[in-house]
């Protein structure tokens, strides 16, 4: 997909895009730069927003939302996650931050800032005010 993006070759990317969507249930548009080594042990409910930089050895698990926050200027600022980061199932991580080195990203935590390297972010328990 990203071959054909790269290239110019609009309708192919889109193309692919689509199968992608369909077999494994994952949105991921063209032009995301993913390091070969990336994994993904399930790939169930991913999205990756346009032009995300994920780096080597990052494992990102089933239904994590990595793109942009919506900004009044109209632009769209994607994360860059960096080496050796884990995310686990329901993150959303949006905005124009970065994932430092080592960190993990625990079960549906949200991320709107950076993360220094090989910190931990959980996501907070709920409060019911009753």
């Amino acid at each position: 997909m990203n071959y054909f993006h790269f290239k110019g070759k609009r309708r192919l990317a889109q193309h692919w895009q689509r199968r992608i969507l369909y077999k494994y249930g994952c949105d991921i548009e063209p032009g995301v730069k993913i390091h070969s080594s990336c994994i993904f042990p399930h790939p169930v409910g991913i999205t990756l927003g346009k032009n995300v930089v994920i780096d080597e050895n990052v494992k990102i698990h089933q239904n994590v939302t990595i793109g942009s926050s919506p900004l009044k200027s109209g632009k769209e600022l994607m994360p860059k996650i960096e080496k050796n980061v884990t995310i686990f199932a329901g993150a959303v991580i949006a905005g124009d931050l970065t994932i430092s080195q080592g960190a993990i990203i625990g079960a549906n935590a949200v991320v709107s800032r950076d993360i220094q390297e090989k910190s931990t972010v959980v996501a907070a328990k709920p409060t019911i005010l009753t």
